[in-house]
């Protein structure tokens, strides 16, 4: 998701009826490109989610068409739709961390229960009689925040500017470095 965010973002794009339309002349024409495979992979990405979404059973056209309702339509602009995707992302990070300190806790507890001795988990000490929500608030604020920190710098180190940022060496400085009063020279 993250990086058909980005290619969809660098291809920019994505004005309304005028997308429906250039789509439908470069179908037309045989003329596809790295633009309309973009596209065409965020369409397949979209129906993808939106079935995961659906109730289990057989699905009208009304159940998948709400189910579609909250994503952006492929003709949108491209900014909206690769920030759509990140939110994505995030969100299917969030909840991947989520089940992985829930089958780390029920591994080292042997259910959902509270601790009945002192565990560590994904680097968290957690102390005896601690319950699975306090653990999982805990942990998952430190997930979030690392998550993010190591997002933002993924997305600004490819970025041209960035190069003015270690004028020295011309060299991106590496995640983190930025703001934590270590600079080069100094």
């Amino acid at each position: 998701m993250l990086d058909l965010a980005t290619r969809l973002e660098q291809q920019g794009g994505g004005y309304g009826k005028f997308s429906d339309i250039n789509a439908w002349l470069r179908n037309a024409t045989g003329n596809q490109d790295a633009w309309t495979q973009a596209r065409q992979e965020y369409v397949r990405l979209r129906n993808t989610q939106a079935i995961k979404s659906l109730p289990p059973g057989p699905a009208t056209d009304r159940d998948i068409m709400l189910a579609l309702k909250g994503f952006p339509p492929e003709s949108a602009d491209s900014k909206e739709i690769a920030s759509f995707l990140r939110g994505m992302a995030k969100m299917q990070q969030y909840e991947a961390v989520a089940e992985s300190a829930k089958s780390e806790w029920v591994n080292s507890v042997g259910s959902l229960g509270r601790a009945t001795k002192d565990i560590n988990i994904g680097g968290i000490q957690v102390p005896k009689g601690t319950t699975y929500v306090d653990f999982a608030r805990q942990f998952m604020d430190q997930r979030a925040q690392d998550l993010a920190a190591s997002q933002a710098g993924r997305a600004v180190a490819g970025r041209g500017y960035m190069r003015w940022a270690n004028p020295q060496t011309g060299a991106v400085p590496a995640p983190g470095t930025l703001g934590s009063g270590t600079y080069p020279g100094q």
